[in-house]
């Protein structure tokens, strides 16, 4: 991160800060189920309780990130949320979209919602997975300020970045295999094509992804992989059947260098088929962001992949 860029952060977090303060005085905190319009169909992934999860206690709620985006976090039981798009562009083609968030909360409106519905303006069928992850404070005065202080040295490309992605990437891997599995288990059902389940994901989504890319078997894994600004993961083995990949990232992104880039060669030595686009101004976390950079340019880059890729028919 530059110079310029932290203290855009710090200025832009103090004053978010401020609004946090002021919804924690007026004693609200926005709880998962909390919605009074009904959304899009929830679904559990696992039958029970995950494999691991059996003696964890937070519950799921969602708050207003210091920066005034809606994040959910104390994420225990995994769940897709479904997005549908209109019959009459259905591809066939579905992605189960993995939202960021340092593996403590999940962007679930920029990296979730938003990217879900830009997905169904394009005939594909999106899954919003929410899965497991550390577990923050209730309040959300006291999370606000625990998690500025974790994405600092996450964003500037310090900490203990590595070890903390490795630590907690095994559980959201494997809700994401488990994701991957129910909707190829119920692809007729949503009219989506057995062969055409992608995975997209984003910063930590972005490490969720590559697990299912180069682990499991072949009802677990993706059929293609979109990894965008991921967080560093080191890939044990990268097997033959391992899908086609895109990948983006901004150059003035702190963590490109020792995640992006990486990732990338691994995959390139290993004969996966795999696009890389670097553009040299975004940033972290751009998603769908407008922000006159070449990095807005991404989501048109994946759409033509997918069609060169034979995954998705038509044009942008």
């Amino acid at each position: 991160m530059t110079s310029r860029q932290r203290s855009t952060f710090i200025a832009l977090a103090t004053a978010a800060l401020l609004s946090v303060l002021c919804a924690c005085a007026a004693g609200h905190t926005a709880v998962a189920g909390d919605k009074t319009a009904a959304g899009p169909q929830r679904i559990a992934v696992w039958p029970g309780v995950a494999p691991g999860a059996e003696n964890l206690k937070q519950v799921e709620q969602e708050t207003v990130a210091p920066w005034g985006d809606r994040v959910t976090r104390n994420v225990v039981n995994a769940s897709i949320e479904v997005y549908q798009p209109d019959p009459a562009i259905a591809t066939g083609t579905a992605v189960v979209v993995c939202p960021g968030g340092a593996f403590r909360f999940l962007s679930i409106d920029l990296e979730g919602e938003q990217i879900a519905r830009w997905l169904t303006s394009k005939g594909i069928t999106a899954f919003v997975l929410r899965y497991r992850l550390e577990e923050t404070p209730a309040s959300d005065l006291a999370f606000s300020i625990d998690i500025l202080g974790i994405l600092m040295p996450l964003l500037a490309g310090g900490g203990a970045i590595r070890e903390d992605m490795q630590r907690l990437g095994p559980p959201a891997i494997a809700d994401a295999q488990q994701a991957i599995k129910l909707v190829r288990k119920r692809a007729k059902e949503w009219g989506i094509s057995t062969r055409k389940i992608g995975i997209l994901g984003f910063s930590a989504g972005g490490v969720v992804a590559t697990g299912v890319a180069t682990q499991g078997d072949s009802s677990s894994r993706a059929d293609f992989a979109g990894i965008i600004y991921s967080g560093p993961w080191e890939i044990a083995k990268v097997p033959d059947n391992t899908p086609p990949v895109f990948m983006a990232a901004a150059a003035d992104d702190g963590l490109t260098a020792i995640s992006t880039l990486p990732i990338y060669k691994t995959l390139q030595a290993a004969g996966v088929e795999t696009e890389l686009h670097i553009y040299a101004e975004g940033g972290h976390g751009f998603a769908l962001k407008k922000q006159d950079t070449t990095s807005d340019q991404w989501a048109n880059a994946f759409t033509d992949w997918l069609v060169m890729k034979n995954f998705l028919k038509g044009s942008k």
